[in-house]
């Protein structure tokens, strides 16, 4: 604040002011030897800041606060206690809830899921891991690509070696639901997928609750890793899969 009265000050001289008395606070507050940590630390002291300003000027907007802006300052007229007080408790909800949402999003990218799989009149469960390696699309749909193992895809065409060879029989209820992935990976330049178009794909979320989804299975013939908690797993999920789900997914009750 008094940095304000110093109207002399070029404006170089006022930011390093302003970022010298940050990295005071953070500093003294939050004592710490590294400098990795110090730059974090001072990187949530801003985005705290900038968040209470942004909803500063909201609550301006909504009650009708008079206020001011002039070189660099923001004078808010009028204020009383009760609405800082008000100010921070909206910013503490505010930055926690989002906080949560990044904390969910990342824990759900390493833990695995139970996934349900219907395919004409069979269903199974199957246990997903999110690969965040993942970038397969379909080319002809552009859906998400997630890949599944040759035995867990037995489970619901156990004449998978036949529709690899181009043989679907009539009235097998896959006719349209083939779809061919080409895929590039280390040590092969080109290559092709077979892919199963599912009738319903279902994410059993234990915690958001299952929603619905929408992806290609590709049969991979190769070994897929172990789970974070050690058991097998059967699909590997395209990123967009669990992002879509959380953000635009179509929520189920039972």
């Amino acid at each position: 604040s008094f940095i304000l009265l110093a109207q002399s000050l070029p404006w170089w001289g006022g930011l390093g002011s302003k970022l010298a008395f940050s990295i005071g606070v953070v500093v003294l507050t939050f004592p710490c030897n590294r400098w990795k940590r110090l730059g974090r630390t001072l990187l949530i002291f801003y985005l705290v800041s900038l968040a209470m300003g942004g909803i500063a000027i909201g609550m301006m907007y909504f009650f009708h606060l008079s206020g001011v802006t002039a070189s660099g300052t923001f004078y808010i007229g009028r204020i009383t206690y009760l609405q800082v007080f008000f100010g921070i408790a909206l910013t503490w909800v505010s930055v926690s809830l989002f906080a949560s949402f990044l904390k969910e999003r990342t824990h759900i990218g390493r833990r695995g899921v139970e996934v349900r799989v219907t395919l004409g009149s069979l269903e199974v469960d199957l246990k997903g891991m999110v690969d965040t390696g993942n970038f397969l699309l379909d080319p002809s749909t552009g859906k998400p690509v997630s890949l599944i193992s040759l035995e867990a895809i037995q489970k619901l065409i156990p004449d998978m070696g036949q529709i690899e060879q181009g043989c679907i029989e009539e009235g097998s209820g896959l006719k349209g639901k083939i779809h061919w992935i080409p895929y590039q990976a280390i040590g092969q330049a080109d290559g092709v997928l077979v892919g199963i178009a599912p009738d319903r794909v279902i994410i059993l979320d234990e915690k958001n609750g299952p929603w619905r989804t929408d992806f290609i299975l590709a049969v991979y013939k190769g070994t897929f890793p172990r789970g974070w908690d050690g058991k097998k797993i059967d699909l590997l999920l395209h990123p967009a899969v669990m992002e879509g789900g959380i953000l635009e997914g179509e929520e189920l009750e039972y």
